[in-house]
């Protein structure tokens, strides 16, 4: 009887595989936990970029007895999964789009009834969907706050129907009430942002403050009328130029490759405030003293420009973006961005101005960049170019009109590079390592943007502890270096 139900389990999963969903095991003991044990390294990260084999769907359903969890995110084609915990709040949200004449969006929609009365949304997204978001909060009858409201968006998951009842608490199924995983509908960005924002309008909670990125105050002055793609928010959002912003206002970059951990302004220990998620190319910020941004908040690069520059005034920020640059004029090349390249935001500031001003209560304010800015600015007197691999990896040209050398950004030779050239320009000795990784990290940005792509040929390497030498000859010689001399292999 078991194996009927494992085979029954096994067929749900399979076919929603092959709906182009990616999917992981969970425990049946009512913990609506990953199944560790049966999942490589004991973690289910993978998962969240490659779909299931059929080798493990079969051992973890088929083998054994496993409830079914649906990943969201990129790995599921731009999934995204609104939980509803709160049956009157959903149906508020239900009145509210029915009110808003969008009776269509609920009809065509995956719903999933939950073993609490719940419901589940389940629909993709036109572009890449962030990470799980608290939406709305509803206020308890102990006085408490509880979640109402929240997403599964990238490296999140939910039950789904088809699991044993075991694997919730209340020994109960999860049930389509509407549709199936067989023809999950595609949301257009509006859509998406109707239903999050309708969402996030039925928060009880005062100090809870979400919102969704979006760019429509984008405005398009000094744009090519007719094509939204080129307003100046649009191209201030195609660049990495939100990096050099960030420095400005005396963020510090933690660590991380594609998405990257900031911390904030005066914050002692190096954990981080903020994360910015490459996919969906928003700042996503954590902490709630970030001020003037707003915790549990996502920003994308042009609104980030408007409340740390222009006070939140988004008209005022895409006219100052038009003048730095972010224009695409009709007689020109639109293929290669803004006007004059992408203009970093310190390109008019004086770095070497180390004074110090006293406010009327004695406070001293620092009127100088921090030493990151410095130090940036200092990599720009020896810069002679920037340019990326074919396999995408960043490198600076430094040097004179006799002698250039290229670096990897991210090398150890290139951290090597800035604290000597630190130590040779500055009067303070002394250069905090997450100073050294923000400015390459702007680098790195500013080499992404330069457009410039070279093949690069490494002609010596180390392998087992012997050295290889390519000797670049047509018959493709090598010098191999060992402890007992030298050959030509």
């Amino acid at each position: 009887m078991e194996q009927d139900t494992n085979n029954a389990i096994y067929n749900i999963a399979s076919n929603y595989v092959n709906n182009g969903l990616s999917i992981l095991p969970i425990k049946t003991d009512g913990s609506k936990r990953p199944h560790a044990k049966l999942l490589p390294n004991y973690s289910w990260n993978g998962l969240t970029t490659v779909k299931p084999t059929a080798y493990q769907l079969e051992n973890w359903f088929d083998k054994n007895k496993s409830g079914i969890g649906i990943i969201a995110g990129k790995v599921s084609g731009n999934l995204e999964i609104i939980d509803f915990d709160h049956i009157h709040k959903y149906e508020d949200f239900c009145e509210a789009l029915t009110a808003n004449d969008r009776t269509d969006i609920i009809q065509k929609m995956a719903i999933v009834k939950t073993p609490k009365n719940g419901r589940h949304w389940y629909y993709r997204c036109s572009q890449a969907v962030e990470r799980n978001r608290k939406l709305a909060y509803y206020l308890t009858n102990d006085g408490k706050y509880s979640i109402a409201i929240e997403t599964r968006g990238e490296k999140g998951y939910t039950l789904a129907p088809g699991s044993p009842a075991e694997c919730h608490s209340k020994n109960l199924p999860y049930e389509f009430i509407q549709n199936d995983f067989s023809n999950i509908p595609v949301l257009t960005i509006e859509d998406q942002n109707l239903i999050l924002n309708t969402a996030i309008s039925l928060n009880e909670k005062p100090d809870h403050v979400e919102a969704v990125c979006t760019d429509i105050y984008a405005f398009d002055k000094g744009a090519t009328s007719g094509n939204v793609d080129n307003r100046p928010g649009d191209l201030y959002n195609q660049s990495d130029a939100w990096k050099e912003l960030l420095l400005r206002h005396d963020w510090t970059y933690l660590d991380g490759k594609k998405d990257e951990n900031w911390k904030r302004p005066d914050k002692a220990e190096a954990s981080n405030s903020a994360t910015w998620y490459a996919d969906t190319r928003c700042f996503r910020i954590w902490s709630s003293n970030c001020l003037p941004l707003q915790a549990d908040t996502s920003y994308s690069p042009f609104a980030l420009y408007a409340v740390l520059e222009c006070d939140g005034d988004f008209s005022e920020a895409a006219s100052q973006l038009a003048a730095e640059g972010y224009v695409i004029e009709e007689s020109r090349d639109t293929s290669s961005g803004p006007t004059g390249g992408v203009k970093g935001v310190f390109d008019d500031v004086d770095h070497n101005d180390c004074s110090l001003d006293t406010s009327n209560n004695g406070n001293s304010k620092r009127q100088t960049e921090s030493r990151g800015k410095r130090l940036l600015d200092m990599t720009d007197h020896h810069k002679v170019d920037y340019f990326v691999d074919l396999d995408g990896t960043e490198y600076m040209v430094v040097g004179n009109a006799c002698k250039k050398t290229n670096y990897i950004i991210e090398s150890k030779e290139f951290k090597n590079y800035l604290r000597g050239l630190w130590e040779q320009n500055s009067k303070d000795p002394t250069i905090k390592v997450e100073d050294i990784k923000t400015v390459q990290e702007v680098l790195k940005a500013r080499a992404s943007n330069s457009k410039n792509v070279f093949e690069v040929h490494t002609r010596i390497a180390q392998h087992s502890g012997n050295v290889y030498i390519n000797l670049a000859n047509d018959k493709h010689d090598f010098v191999e270096i060992t402890k007992n001399g030298w050959s030509i292999i």
